[in-house]
């Protein structure tokens, strides 16, 4: 078993830590005191390659693979969570899944559209279906060669500045839930699409998290992803990648956190002494890095085994639960190791607090992701049935 990533990974790596570091990082503060859209560092993602980071090289992307991905998004967390999620949005959710389930046309029309322009998004949770996706209330209502939709989505990633949504709604409400939904590419030029309220949160506050609301929208049939029914298979298709990814915002968070509280400790003093000569911040420091590593190693072999087609869910899910819990433990503890100083914007710590709780929550809350653990575990949950 080769823990080692390859060279072509490590040459990403340094590239994109690279420009983190002069691109991202600087403004990073900033955007997140003003709520501010990076679309300056938008622009730079388009002219370097990063908004068509799944597109085969063939069809003018880069060609990259899960593994890769990962990388880039630990290290652009490290600069910034919130500019890896909006990223993250844009090739996960958007590009990912029309390369996987769009028609040829879908393919020629949209992804030359979402690498050089348009910003990409994925849309499903409302206000009564978050982790139960059988919540969904928009219909799709088929009238010929158009589907009619009225609806509201919530907490929508990108919603103020996508131009483009995979978007699921219900086209059958008699049949049966896995096969009520379907998913379509929805272009938010559509006549009767309006973006809403934007979320006042607590983290993540240049991500311009919306509402989208939909009314008497005409959606072409020509947009239907894959077949009706479909929307649940096709949202839950790139379940595996996504929650790497998220893995991988929190890791890059965490590490950015220890890094902080690495420079602290070098440069203060009590007493006359360093504080990293202090044994007991030594041996905190040595139980959070472990942590990170640990939830690394977890991230990077879900990875490997997705881009190897090997079956991946359950370790998805603990790379996600792990990676996510671990980002939290840590950025809380980083403000503790800091102490008053890092309850101040001062330091960074406090926001990638702030930060790090939605990644706990999105694509699958740790509830969830607990679930589908404890599920692969063999339990025995239920009695079974006496015979008479």
């Amino acid at each position: 078993m080769d823990f080692q990533i390859s060279k072509t990974h490590k040459l990403l790596r340094k590239m994109v830590r690279d420009f983190a570091e002069k691109e991202v990082k600087p403004i990073a503060r900033e955007i997140d005191e003003n709520k501010k859209y990076p679309l300056e560092t938008l622009k730079k993602f388009y002219e370097n390659g990063f908004m068509s980071f799944y597109l085969p090289r063939e069809q003018g992307g880069a060609g990259g693979d899960t593994l890769g991905y990962l990388i880039t998004i630990e290290e652009l967390a490290k600069a910034c969570p919130p500019t890896a999620g909006i990223l993250s949005g844009h090739n996960e959710a958007a590009i990912a899944t029309i390369c996987r389930s769009g028609t040829q046309y879908q393919k020629d029309k949209y992804l030359p559209q979402l690498v050089t322009s348009r910003l990409g998004g994925f849309t499903m949770t409302e206000p009564n279906a978050g982790s139960d996706a059988n919540g969904v209330q928009t219909q799709a209502e088929c009238k010929g060669d158009y589907y009619l939709v009225n609806g509201t989505k919530c907490f929508v990633t990108n919603g103020g500045h996508a131009g483009l949504f995979i978007f699921i709604a219900v086209t059958d409400p008699t049949a049966k839930p896995s096969r009520a939904k379907s998913a379509f590419i929805l272009d938010k030029d559509f006549p009767g699409v309006s973006v809403g309220k934007e979320e006042k949160t607590m983290g993540f506050r240049a991500a311009s998290i919306c509402e989208l609301r939909l009314k008497n929208v005409k959606i072409p049939k020509e947009n239907l992803l894959g077949n009706e029914g479909d929307g649940l298979r096709i949202a839950l298709g790139g379940l595996e990648g996504g929650r790497i990814i998220v893995a991988g915002e929190a890791i890059g968070l965490a590490q950015s956190c220890i890094d902080e509280v690495i420079s602290f400790v070098n440069k203060y003093k009590l007493n006359g002494k360093r504080l990293a000569g202090y044994q007991h911040i030594q041996f905190k420091l040595a139980e959070m890095q472990t942590q990170v590593d640990a939830a690394r190693l977890l991230a990077y072999k879900a990875a490997t085994m997705l881009d190897s087609k090997i079956p991946c869910t359950l370790e998805a899910s603990e790379a996600k639960y792990f990676a996510t819990m671990t980002a939290n433990d840590i950025a809380s503890a980083s403000v503790d190791l800091i102490g008053q100083y890092g309850y101040t914007n001062q330091y960074p710590v406090e926001r990638y607090m702030r930060d790090a709780k939605i990644m706990e929550i999105y694509e699958g809350t740790n509830q969830i992701q607990r679930m589908v653990i404890s599920r692969a575990l063999g339990l025995i949950t239920r009695e079974p049935r006496s015979k008479k």
